[in-house]
């Protein structure tokens, strides 16, 4: 409900840009697509810029994450009676990215409670749940989009979003019981500064740091380009938006098997070859295929395989804050959450480029001229 419908986003890209009846019909590609990816960025930052609060105020989780919920759903409701994409921005985008980002949390914060050795399968599954709910929500909004219209769609986001998510929040409970001991206000400007800043980040500029940074940068700029524009491609190509929608469900389907395979594998054998084989199948991939893919069987093989090998990719956090850590002598927890953040940096930067450099005329006169 976090992660898989931002993912399903693609969605509502692909009803906006190309359906007259978008309250946002023919505004530019990359206002539209600013949506989503800040919705992905805001769920990816706002962990470690809680942590601080968090650490300080653990007895605070589930009213904090409470709240958000409630207000992850007012956001979407305000949302829907958006007539400019200015508001869209500022509700679908930020304050549901924001509060959807306070509800990921106490996830990220009880996953080094539960597990240890299975950790990189704990973060795997997970993940597994972005794929799973990237299947199913684009044929559910791809749906409602075309029976009900915008507003009504995202009204009946918000009511899920309040139901599910409250229900699943319930569930999530910490192995260890924070302190119960009252702490006030931040009586001096060391202990605001604890409760604000989220730890020490100095390890992020050692050398193997710097590498792994290069490395997630480069790999998430290009995933979440496809993820968020390959509906859009596909329509562009001349397909309906229920062909369109199959291949984004499809896509985030095979990142399933990503999910599947990648989470136990680094649990027993090395990541950095793992990761190195994952990015090296990708380039490929991309480079041999995604430019080329003008038939709905090529498309649909290159989504397929570039979501199998690269869909597990974001597990592959969990070995590299672990390395960060234990070569720098930092804390785990805060390293997760930092590679988290810089993801996320990714996850916003690549889109926005790929929206800039995409130009549906160009696809479109190429499906034209392999028509002739």
């Amino acid at each position: 409900m976090v992660w898989g419908i931002a993912y399903s986003y693609g969605s509502f890209q692909d009803y906006h840009e190309h359906n007259p009846e978008s309250p946002f019909y023919g505004n530019s590609v990359t206002s539209i697509s600013a949506v989503g990816t800040l919705v992905i960025g805001c769920q990816h930052f706002v962990p470690l810029l809680l942590r601080g609060f968090t650490t300080t105020y653990a007895h605070l989780h589930r009213k904090m994450v409470m709240v958000s919920l409630v207000l992850s759903a007012l956001s979407i409701l305000i949302a829907s009676f958006s007539t400019n994409i200015a508001m869209l921005i500022a509700f679908q985008g930020v304050f549901f990215g924001i509060t959807s980002g306070v509800l990921l949390t106490p996830v990220v914060l009880y996953l080094g409670q539960w597990f240890d050795k299975k950790r990189g399968f704990a973060t795997s599954a997970i993940f597994m749940g972005s794929g799973v709910g990237g299947v199913v929500f684009p044929l559910a909004l791809n749906a409602l989009l075309t029976s009900v219209g915008f507003a009504w769609t995202m009204r009946v986001w918000a009511l899920a979003q309040l139901l599910l998510n409250g229900t699943a929040l319930y569930l999530v409970k910490p192995r260890i019981e924070p302190s119960q001991s009252h702490k006030g206000l931040p009586s001096s400007r060391k202990e605001l500064l604890r409760v604000l800043l989220p730890g020490d980040l100095r390890p992020l500029l050692s050398p193997i740091a710097i590498i792994y940074f290069v490395v997630i940068m480069l790999q998430a700029f290009g995933w979440y380009i496809v993820s968020l524009y390959i509906a859009t491609y596909a329509t562009a190509l001349g397909f309906n938006s229920t062909i369109s929608t199959g291949i984004l469900s499809a896509f985030n389907a095979s990142a399933i098997i990503g999910y599947l395979v990648t989470g136990p594998a680094i649990d027993r054998l090395s990541f950095t070859l793992a990761m190195s084989v994952s990015c090296g199948l990708c380039s490929i991939l991309a480079l041999l295929l995604f430019g080329f893919a003008t038939s709905l069987p090529l498309v649909l093989v290159f989504v397929l395989t570039f979501g199998a090998v690269g869909g597990g990719f974001g597990c592959f956090i969990t070995p590299i804050a672990r390395d960060v850590a234990e070569s720098t002598r930092s804390d785990n927890a805060l390293q997760f959450l930092c590679w988290m953040f810089i993801r996320g940096i990714a996850a916003v930067a690549g889109p926005l480029i790929g929206s800039a450099l995409y130009r549906p005329d160009v696809v479109t006169r190429d499906v034209k001229d392999e028509a002739v």
